[in-house]
């Protein structure tokens, strides 16, 4: 593949994963809509993929304070079950999205 064709898929995939940020940030600090949460699902894979083949991939463990308890889960991809609301204790609720900019 020639220099340009590269350019312009990397830039197109630079795109698709400011949309999919821009969108997950609206949907889950104060704007949430149809066209964002189907956009998500629609990308969901496709970003998956470029974070892995870029290499910033990252696992994640997820655990109440040892003086609450509670489940631990370890090796989590955040992009599992991305909308949902994880209980791993009833004291201390978790979502995803303010871990997925770290």
């Amino acid at each position: 593949m020639d220099q340009s064709k590269e350019n312009l898929l990397l830039e197109k995939r630079i795109e698709l994963l400011t949309r999919f940020y821009d969108a997950l940030a609206r949907t889950f600090h104060g704007e949430p809509n149809s066209e964002d949460r189907s956009f998500l699902n629609r990308n969901l894979i496709a970003v998956r993929n470029a974070v892995r083949e870029a290499g910033t991939r990252k696992l994640i463990h997820i655990s109440p304070p040892p003086a609450i308890g509670g489940v631990l889960m370890r090796n989590v991809d955040p992009f599992d079950n991305l909308f949902e609301s994880f209980m791993v204790n009833p004291l201390f609720p978790m979502r995803w999205i303010p871990l997925s900019r770290r």
